[in-house]
């Protein structure tokens, strides 16, 4: 007797089999083309768009978005949710009301001028309708922080500027992303009224997201650090889940206001006095991998190929433009008679990559489109898809050469002089400061260089005045002599040098700012940038 399937179990098997697979296919192939790109030094989403490309339905066939049905549109609020959650805990709020007034300036005026210079450029190249370019040149005003800070902090880049266009991409996404859905509305139901209800939609769910915001980062800043309900070991998983059902809490409660709540809350969070252990945020990178890639190379096989096809050489024109033209015209109108320079201005101008929210916010508006009936979603999805690649090769490639080119890396500003002979220095904000007989070597110092001390031989000897206070103690405890039978480490060599070349700092950028060793001192300040 031949066995057959239950007719339940093969529905199970037909409707559940391609979307598992679908997304276990994109999580894996989307963590591998990260690895590789930074293995290669590229940018993460050119492997990711490329992947999508080649493993979507209209070339290899093993990646089909639509699969997912309804689970894409979770996938894509759970990984916005903590990309924005990620940018805002990146943002130092000091580092901000330091170049308030440009960054103002940058999500305001620059990113008005850069809708219209978009949608004309659209227009004028292409032949869109009105209507349709608009919705381009709101989609585009946003940088792709995913791509922005990876890329600025391999380079060492100048802190103002650095600063300028990481709040510009953090800040704009969840503006950019209401403003597109305004403008959606407003091509969509051109009332007077429609529009109107909208505007005030729009500003009550930003309110609504600010408040959320810093009321959802105080109780996760106070949760994790009196350990309300956070055991040891728990923080990640905790801080995650949080801002995730508050996202989405939040979008119940006012339409769209998560974006703006995800980003005020990695601020609160990540500026919170004191400030909490960075340590308890590494949850964000891997998650990031996993969330970014599988839904960046989802998004890339949805795109048509016959659309980008169809685009044609007009494509590369407008993605031409955007960069040559749009992005310094608005660049230049945002930070005029704001004591920029001409090389910082030049550099903001040059790099300004779109990434995940634009590509999101795109997909959305395509599907609203083509539910409506209309024709030019697919064309919008493409030119956007085209602006992403296209943005974020030309920075991947560019940025590093064009900011050393400027005299844009590292601090932009002139080599300190050598430090005084005599007891060892700390660099502290307002400059060098002397360690006194009772103070003690920083932690940060002594985690690196635990055999630094201020009695070290050659300080005395580098400075015949020195106080006396600097002799080694003669009550001191005998843990501090020298073993008669170890070697003398710290004895300076017969043959060296009366001042040794400085010791590369062993923990590379991530480590404290410019801390470096020399024979005699310790000065920190110093940076390999």
């Amino acid at each position: 007797m031949k066995l057959t399937k239950p007719p339940c179990y093969r529905a199970i098997e037909v409707d559940l089999q391609p979307s598992a697979l679908t997304l276990a296919i994109a999580l894996a192939a989307g963590a591998a083309a990260q690895s590789l790109a930074a293995q290669v030094r590229l940018p993460g989403i050119v492997l990711l768009l490329a992947a999508g490309a080649v493993l979507g339905p209209e070339v290899a066939g093993w990646v089909d978005p639509s699969a997912l049905g309804g689970g894409l549109a979770h996938l894509v609020e759970f990984g916005v949710a903590v990309v924005l959650f990620q940018g805002g805990l990146n943002l130092d709020l000091e580092r901000l009301r330091r170049q308030e007034s440009a960054i103002w300036r940058l999500i305001s005026a620059g990113a008005l001028g850069t809708l219209a210079g978009a949608a004309v450029l659209v227009w004028f190249v292409l032949g869109w309708e009105w209507r349709t370019a608009v919705l381009f040149g709101s989609v585009v005003v946003v940088t792709g922080q995913t791509v922005v800070g990876p890329l600025l902090r391999g380079i060492g880049l100048h802190p103002r500027v650095r600063t300028l266009l990481e709040a510009e991409a953090v800040l704009l996404d969840p503006i950019g992303a209401l403003l597109a859905a305004f403008v959606l509305q407003a091509v969509t139901v051109p009332a007077v009224g429609a529009l109107a209800s909208e505007a005030v939609a729009v500003a009550g769910s930003i309110a609504f997201g600010l408040l959320a915001g810093i009321v959802v980062g105080l109780a996760l800043a106070g949760a994790v650090r009196f350990r309300v309900a956070v055991a040891a070991g728990y923080d990640n998983v905790v801080v995650l889940t949080a801002v995730i059902l508050a996202f989405e809490l939040c979008d119940l409660l006012v339409a769209q206001s998560g974006l703006t709540a995800a980003v005020v809350a990695g601020v609160v969070f990540g500026n919170s006095s004191p400030r909490v252990d960075p340590d308890l945020l590494g949850f964000t990178n891997p998650l990031t991998v996993a969330l970014v890639g599988a839904l960046v190379l989802l998004l890339a096989a949805s795109v048509s190929w016959n659309d980008v096809r169809a685009l044609g050489t007009g494509g590369f024109v407008v993605v031409a433009g955007l960069v040559l033209i749009v992005r310094p015209c608005g660049v230049l109108a945002a930070t005029a008679g704001l004591g920029l320079a001409g090389r910082e201005r030049a550099f903001l101008s040059w790099v300004a990559p779109r990434g995940l929210v634009a590509a999101v916010v795109a997909s959305l508006t395509a599907r609203t489109l083509d539910a409506e009936g209309g024709a030019e979603g697919g064309a919008l999805q493409a030119l956007v898809f085209l602006t992403v690649a296209g943005t974020v090769v030309l920075a991947g490639l560019s940025a590093r050469p064009v900011a050393w080119a400027l005299g844009l890396v590292g601090s932009g500003q002139e080599p300190a002089a050598p430090p005084p002979p005599g007891p060892p220095a700390v660099r502290g904000e307002a400059g060098p400061t002397e360690l006194g007989p009772d103070e003690e070597i920083p932690a940060e110092a002594e985690a690196v260089w635990p055999e630094l001390d201020r009695s070290e031989p050659g300080a005395s000897d580098a400075n015949p005045q020195a106080p006396d206070a600097q002799a080694p103690d003669a009550q001191a405890p005998e843990a501090h002599a020298p073993d008669a039978h170890a070697p003398d480490a710290h004895a300076p060599d017969a043959h060296a040098p009366d001042h040794a070349e400085p010791v590369d700092d062993p923990l590379g950028e991530d480590s404290a700012p410019g801390l470096r060793q020399t024979k005699s001192s310790y000065v920190p300040g110093s940076s390999s940038e």
